[in-house]
């Protein structure tokens, strides 16, 4: 299974957020916080790193946007190529969760469909 070696690599990279993500970092109390770029939202940055990223952990951990959440998962669940442990994937198991991961994605997107049908 992968585990998070808390390098703070992927606290390096943009965070594109979304309505979502950025209500419910305001609910937390947080104001100011992200940037415009081309047309999408992103968390600002404080040198190389997150703003939330303090004393090597991250200050808004429990909300922090679906983008962190999912990391090193990209929206289709492939696996990051940022992310620098990604290799800890290689196993079968791992793979097989993987393609589980998959798998519920596209049924939980059928079923939201038939919702709305």
């Amino acid at each position: 299974m992968f585990k998070c070696m808390r390098c703070g690599f992927c606290c390096q990279l943009d965070v594109n957020v979304d309505e979502e993500d950025i209500k419910k970092i305001k609910k937390a109390g947080k104001q100011n916080f992200t940037i415009k770029k081309e047309g999408e939202f992103f968390l600002k940055t404080e040198g190389d790193f997150c703003i939330f990223f303090k004393e090597g952990l991250c200050s808004i951990y429990p909300v922090r946007p679906k983008v962190c959440v999912r990391f090193p998962f990209q929206k289709d669940n492939s696996i990051s190529p940022k992310c620098q442990w990604r290799g800890d994937f290689e196993s079968k198991i791992e793979k097989r969760l993987i393609e589980f991961t998959k798998n519920e994605a596209k049924s939980h997107e059928k079923t939201r469909n038939k919702r709305m049908d």
